[in-house]
């Protein structure tokens, strides 16, 4: 064990680990580092660069996915597409038209992004093909308590809610994958600001993609940690 593993970085959101090599995504530096997954050494502390609010990560094969909020108005944000090994574009516009993306995994060959939402915007889960084809756009909606990271765990996904950083009110959802049908929209309750999530157990579909945290349940990990400077949040209705 080694705490920490990787230091320095400025506003870390999303990680990915693929082989032996993990991805960060720093926030405010608009960057994403390569680290090595064992030592902690840097590969390439900027890998991608020129982000526009990136948060969430995900890798499949070599194909390294991030969410962008854009300019932060409803409707501006997207998923891009990069090389994972030399951190080349291969789509900036891979998925557009989100609003304020956060999390992002990969299951098989399709991807899903949480959308934080926007003013008057309720929250959502979108699926879609890693060529960025839309299967349903609105595969989970009506999240209305700030979601933010998900994780995959054979068929069901599970999703951290912030509650607005309120006291004790996070939570963690789970929804089927295939119909988005809540399972148990507060199947665990009574977090601080909840925001990364990750699962690890036999039946994970991609055991490359995760996103840091700690909470025990049942026969698998769920994980959620408090984000304690909250970049990426819709703002309340008016």
């Amino acid at each position: 064990m080694n705490t920490p593993l990787v230091s320095g970085l400025t506003s870390p959101t999303g990680i990915a680990v693929s082989s032996t090599n993990v991805y960060v995504a720093n926030f405010n530096l608009g960057t994403i580092g390569e680290y090595d997954a064992v030592t902690g050494a840097a590969i390439n502390t900027a890998l991608v660069t020129g982000l526009d609010g990136s948060s969430g990560i995900a890798i499949s094969g070599n194909d390294l996915f991030v969410t962008t909020t854009g300019d932060g108005t409803v409707g501006a944000g997207s998923v891009l597409e990069y090389d994972a090994t030399t951190g080349a574009l291969i789509n900036p516009s891979l998925v557009t038209g989100l609003n304020y993306p956060v999390g992002v995994t990969v299951s098989g060959s399709n991807l899903f992004v949480v959308n934080n939402g926007g003013g008057a915007v309720s929250g959502s889960i979108g699926e879609y093909t890693t060529a960025g084809v839309t299967v349903n756009a609105a595969l989970v909606t009506g999240l209305n308590d700030f979601p933010q990271y998900l994780a995959v765990f054979g068929t069901s996904l599970f999703v951290t809610n912030e509650t607005a950083g309120t006291s004790s009110s996070g939570s963690i959802g789970e929804y089927d994958i295939a119909t988005g049908s809540p399972i148990n929209a507060a199947l665990v309750t009574g977090l601080f600001q909840p925001f990364g999530i990750a699962v690890v157990g036999p039946l994970v579909p991609e055991p490359s993609t995760f996103v840091l945290g700690i909470a025990g349940l049942a026969g698998l990990i769920l994980v959620a940690m408090r984000k304690t400077n909250r970049h990426v949040q819709r703002a309340p209705a008016a």
